[in-house]
C-alpha cells in the first residue's frame, strides 16, 4: 500500500514536471524576447542619440560656416564701403584743390588786371601832371572808371602838378622868388579843387 503510494506520488510529480516543461519554455521564450527587446530599445536609443548627436553637430558646423560667410561678407562690405568714402573723399578734395586753385588763378589774374589798369591810370596821371594835355586827364578818368566797374576798390586820381614843377627847376632857389611863390600858390588851389572834384576844370 504504502508503495503504490508512493509510486503514485512519483507519478504526480513526473506529470507536474512535464506539465512544467511548456511553461518553464514559454517563460525562457518570453525572457529571451524581453531581452530581445530590450535590447532592441537599447540599440534604437543609442542611434537615436547618435543621430541626434549628428544632427546638432551638423547644425553647429551649418551655422558656424554661415557665421563665418556673413562675417565674411560684413568684412568686404565694411571694406568697400571704406573704400567708397575714401574714393569719395579723395574725389572731393580734388574737386575743392582744382576749384581753390581755379579761383586763385582768377584772383590773380584779376589783380593783374588792377595793377595794369592803375599803372595806366597812374602813366595817365603824371602825364597831366606834367603837361596839363586834357587828353591824359580824360584817359585817367576813363580807366578810374573802369577799375570801379571792374569791382575794384575805388581808386583816387592825385594831380601833382605841383610837385612836378618844383622839380622841374635847374636852380631850386628860384621856385623861393615871389612871382613863382604867387604862381604856385595859385596852382596848388587849383590843383586841389581838381583832386578833390575831377568834374572842376
Amino acid at each position: 500500500m504504502e508503495a503504490e503510494q508512493v509510486i503514485d506520488v512519483e507519478k504526480t510529480n513526473q506529470l507536474k514536471l512535464e506539465d512544467d516543461e511548456p511553461a518553464k519554455a514559454l517563460v525562457q521564450q518570453k525572457s529571451k524576447e524581453e531581452i530581445q527587446a530590450e535590447a532592441k530599445a537599447e540599440a534604437d536609443k543609442k542611434a537615436k542619440v547618435e543621430s541626434e548627436k549628428k544632427a546638432k553637430e551638423e547644425a553647429e558646423k551649418k551655422a558656424k560656416e554661415e557665421a563665418e560667410k556673413k562675417a565674411a561678407a560684413d568684412k568686404k562690405a565694411e571694406e568697400e564701403k571704406k573704400a567708397a568714402e575714401a574714393k569719395a573723399k579723395a574725389i572731393k578734395e580734388k574737386k575743392e584743390k582744382e576749384e581753390a586753385q581755379k579761383k586763385a588763378a582768377a584772383e590773380s589774374k584779376k589783380e593783374e588786371k588792377h595793377q595794369e589798369l592803375l599803372k595806366k591810370m597812374r602813366t595817365e596821371e603824371d602825364a597831366f601832371s606834367v603837361n596839363l594835355n586834357k587828353n591824359h586827364f580824360d584817359k585817367a578818368v576813363q580807366v578810374k572808371n573802369q577799375i570801379s566797374e571792374g569791382g575794384f576798390e575805388e581808386a583816387k586820381l592825385k594831380i601833382d602838378t605841383l610837385g612836378v614843377y618844383k622839380k622841374s627847376f635847374t636852380f631850386p632857389q628860384i621856385a623861393n622868388n615871389d612871382y613863382a611863390i604867387e604862381q604856385f600858390e595859385s596852382l596848388a588851389i587849383a590843383e586841389a579843387n581838381l583832386n578833390n572834384d575831377l568834374s572842376n576844370d
